[in-house]
């Protein structure tokens, strides 16, 4: 029997390399918005300087490079005083 060692790999990866619940990666934002993905920083400035908005950047799991990418993403603050 072959072990197939670089699906067992590319499996783990795609399941532990996910962005958080309630994140949102930063093209998904910019499809929402109706903007380029440079753009939705600077959009998203007023909003995480008035703490509505997180931003944060997390490792994901690329499928087509095959590789984990730091992906820019962004999480709208609840419940803020």
């Amino acid at each position: 029997m072959n072990t197939n060692w670089k699906r067992i790999v590319e499996k783990t990866q795609a399941e532990t390399y996910i962005l958080p619940p309630g994140w949102t990666g930063r093209d998904e934002v910019a499809e929402q918005l109706g903007c380029s993905p440079d753009r939705v920083r600077l959009l998203m400035v007023p909003a995480i300087k008035a703490r509505d908005v997180e931003a944060r950047v997390f490792p994901v799991w690329d499928p087509v490079t095959k590789r984990v990418q730091r992906v820019t993403a962004y999480h709208e603050i609840v419940g803020k005083k």
